[in-house]
């Protein structure tokens, strides 16, 4: 999630952090960045590689099934 210029909305999620992981099912990373405009969380795919074309499949449905889950999660603190 990339929140440009908008500290106030990174601070209403991070204030909501333990309910959105849970949703996600996992720990995200947490980056306010204090002196930059914008902010970001994130997490990673695991075992994901642009070298494994066998695991494209895979690795799709997982990004799917994250965006999908963060929207979940994120939606109810959105100012």
């Amino acid at each position: 999630m990339y929140i440009p210029d908008d500290k106030a909305q990174y601070d209403e999620f991070f204030k909501n952090k333990e309910t959105i992981e849970a949703v996600i099912g996992k720990s995200l990373e947490w980056e306010r960045l204090e002196n930059k405009k914008a902010s970001r969380i994130y997490t990673y795919i695991d075992d994901f590689s642009f070298t494994k074309i066998e695991k494209y499949r895979d690795i799709s449905n997982k990004m799917i099934d994250s965006l999908a889950k963060f929207r979940t999660a994120f939606k109810p603190y959105i100012l």
